[in-house]
């Protein structure tokens, strides 16, 4: 059987004027630079997502890329107000009006019963058939649709091929459920 190696004066001195063991502790200060820049980057890239797929109301107009919005009757003062009493949670409401070419115009609104809601999730009930665009908010400039909001958005989209979903995430930014 072989006997454990012992210490002598030179091991030992060896090891005092080693720096292993600080160096295999401490991770470099370059890691952690790394580490806080890949999150500043994570996060003003989403940032800026959020701003690319949402359009700011303008006199009572949306202007997307392929369609516009256009709210009369005050039905863009509605939501607005809705928005604004229920900052608390997410709202729901269902658009009506009629489709020309590639512009709606919207100048009902109604707001469907809601069952359970918080500041990032609304459940209510569904908005009538002929609802040309269904409506809900999620918290300030946070306009990426949910996985869940584009599966609603296609399976309502089955029965009417000019529907909407819309995300608002402002009292005045919008953004398009494609």
């Amino acid at each position: 059987m072989n006997k454990p190696h012992v210490l002598d004066e030179d091991d030992v001195q060896y090891l005092q004027k080693s720096d292993y063991e600080t160096k295999s502790k401490k991770p470099s200060k370059w890691i952690f630079i790394a580490l806080i820049a890949l999150i500043a980057l994570f996060g003003l890239v989403h940032f800026l997502d959020n701003f690319i797929v949402s359009r700011t109301v303008k006199d009572q107009v949306l202007h997307f890329q392929d369609l516009t919005i256009i709210f009369q009757k005050g039905s863009l003062n509605k939501f607005q107000e809705e928005y604004l009493e229920n900052q608390h949670r997410e709202i729901k409401a269902c658009l009506f009006g009629k489709k020309q070419g590639s512009t709606y115009y919207i100048d009902k609104v109604s707001f469907p019963e809601i069952i359970n809601a918080d500041v990032f999730h609304v459940e209510s009930f569904a908005c009538p058939e002929n609802t040309l665009i269904d409506l809900h908010s999620h918290p300030v400039n946070s306009c990426i649709a949910s996985e869940q909001d584009i599966k609603v958005m296609n399976k309502l989209r089955e029965n009417n091929k000019d529907f909407l979903m819309m995300i608002m995430c402002g009292l005045e930014r919008f953004a398009l459920v494609k």
